[in-house]
């Protein structure tokens, strides 16, 4: 899931060759807080491609190799925001992944939506880390949108 989630929001910021995404996970360091290795790309847009998630855009003759551009299609941006909002509504008893993922496309949530309750997913997700005692969250008393409408 969180893969598919990486590959997909990545993709909606703008259209990109697997090889650019790669490059972004492996500077984030996602295989070391979330799971997602950058070799399990290609295979990811390939599964993406086969289910209308993502298509080719263009390719791109650079030297003796092609480059595949990929873009998101609507359906993706829907799965998108389906794998976003399972991933905030997912409770973790463990090393908190899916929140870490989420929080990297906090901006890509809407505002304020009202089919589902985001306040009380990240709040839920946020409270079993704390009830797990893995670390704790300040939070100034004034605000109740987690930063996602920050200037």
């Amino acid at each position: 899931m969180l893969t598919r989630l990486f590959v997909l929001g990545l993709l909606m910021q703008r259209s990109m060759t697997g090889y650019a995404i790669q490059v972004i996970l492996q500077l984030s360091q996602t295989q070391q807080w979330a799971r997602v290795l950058p070799g399990s790309v290609y295979h990811a847009l390939k599964k993406l491609a086969d289910e209308g998630f993502v298509v080719l855009q263009a390719t791109e003759q650079a030297g003796n190799r092609s480059k595949a551009i990929y873009a998101i299609t609507s359906s993706g941006n829907e799965e998108f925001r389906r794998l976003l909002k399972e991933a905030w509504s997912t409770p973790v008893l463990h090393f908190p992944a899916e929140v870490y993922a989420a929080l990297s496309f906090l901006d890509d949530l809407p505002k304020r939506d009202s089919a589902h309750d985001t306040a009380k997913a990240a709040e839920s997700a946020f409270q079993a880390a704390i009830d797990a005692g893995r670390f704790f969250i300040v939070q100034h008393k004034d605000r109740n949108d987690y930063g996602t409408d920050l200037q």
